[in-house]
């Protein structure tokens, strides 16, 4: 065999090689184009519009015109996201949050008049004249679903971190206003039990001959 024919197969051979490749590599790629992309970019947008519902996210204040219909928009956002399960659990979770938070300022404003809220935006007002038929039972449903526990009592997973933990450790304002208007309620009607249960004792007595007696 000639230098020649060898350097043919030589040749012959690497642009196979080569063709081989470049086949490999289109097919990698073409594959890799077809999964899923993961990325915080993707989520970004919907994550601000959670943060932007809080007045301010520190104080744990949000706003006041958060509807069921924007909410239910902001789902369809996050099930529409090319995100893995995991991050879009994560986000509903936030966005159940704000739910949670709206839902339990309606809750202790309605102990009150429609046109004395006791938390507006970020305005709390404190010893409101509660409103007429407002019943202990109702005020107690509130607290047993609204009152805000603190981390001491509030059920830790296992796998959380210590960072996690010391971030719920304290309550921030919302949740503190929130848990002191349920307080004076339960105590406000406590008060009026107890006032309720005198003056029924008073009745119960009878007046004969300038003495009173039971």
């Amino acid at each position: 065999m000639n230098n020649k024919v060898k350097i043919l197969i030589i040749a012959a051979l690497v642009v196979i090689l080569v063709a081989v490749l470049n086949l490999y590599t289109f097919l990698e790629s073409s594959t890799t184009s077809d999964q899923p992309r993961i990325t915080n970019n993707v989520s970004q947008p919907v994550k601000e519009k959670i943060i932007e519902l809080y007045i301010d996210e520190e104080t744990g204040f949000v706003r006041e015109d958060i509807t069921e219909e924007y909410v239910e928009e902001l789902r369809a956002e996050i099930d529409d996201l090319n995100e893995s399960t995991l991050d879009k659990n994560v986000l509903n979770r936030q966005l159940d949050e704000i739910v949670h938070r709206v839902d339990a300022k309606k809750a202790v404003n309605a102990f009150y008049p429609e046109n004395t809220p006791a938390i507006n935006a970020d305005q709390v007002v404190e010893n409101l004249t509660f409103k007429e038929g407002l019943t202990l039972e109702t005020v107690e449903e509130v607290k047993e679903t609204y009152y805000f526990m603190t981390a001491a009592v509030q059920p830790v997973d296992a796998d959380q971190t210590e960072e996690e933990t010391e971030e719920v450790e304290a309550l921030d304002q919302f949740q503190m206003a929130i848990n002191a208007q349920i307080d004076y309620a339960v105590e406000g009607f406590g008060s009026y039990d107890i006032a309720k249960r005198a003056l029924e004792e008073v009745k119960a007595l009878t007046v004969g001959d300038g003495q009173i007696s039971n």
